[in-house]
């Protein structure tokens, strides 16, 4: 049995790469609240504290938010803690009554939520947060994206 085989190419392993950017990038000012510290364990500190949230592809910063600046407004201050969303589950709080636009987070041993002031921002970054969890796997280990719904508030007349 004979294989042939060619030589390599002149140009293998010297292409040019296409650019990369990424189009996954969210930034906003939460409430979060800390639910688990471990999948066993409460959090020990379980109040609401002011967080500036970064979503950048599969990472997930959160960090103290510091004023000022032109334009006036909120920046990103002392990095609390980061995440790599691989593995992450994420969804609405629907048990959640005493705040609205609220996200559950179940990011690698710790589960928390973060509580929007709008109900755009909650939307925006709800399905953020879901592209970016579908995104975080391998190609190999990837599935079909699981598209968040949203159930309607019923109006009694």
């Amino acid at each position: 049995r004979r294989t042939s085989r060619s030589p390599p190419r002149e140009e293998e392993g010297k292409e040019k790469l296409p650019v990369y950017s990424c189009s996954l990038h969210c930034e906003a000012i939460f409430k979060q609240k800390m639910e688990l510290s471990s999948p066993f364990d409460r959090a020990g500190v379980r109040k609401w504290v002011k967080a500036y949230a970064v979503l950048h592809g599969t990472l997930l910063k959160l960090h103290k938010p510091k004023l000022g600046g032109r334009p006036v407004g909120h920046y990103p201050g002392e990095l609390i803690r980061h995440y790599t969303l691989q593995l992450a589950e994420v969804g609405t709080a629907a048990d959640h009554k005493k705040r609205h636009f609220v996200i559950r987070l179940r990011v690698q041993t710790e589960q928390f939520l973060l509580s929007a002031e709008r109900v755009a921002v909650f939307l925006d970054w709800l399905e953020a947060l879901s592209a970016s969890v579908d995104l975080s796997p391998s190609l190999e280990e990837r599935s079909l994206s699981r598209y968040q719904t949203l159930p309607r508030r019923w109006q009694r007349r």
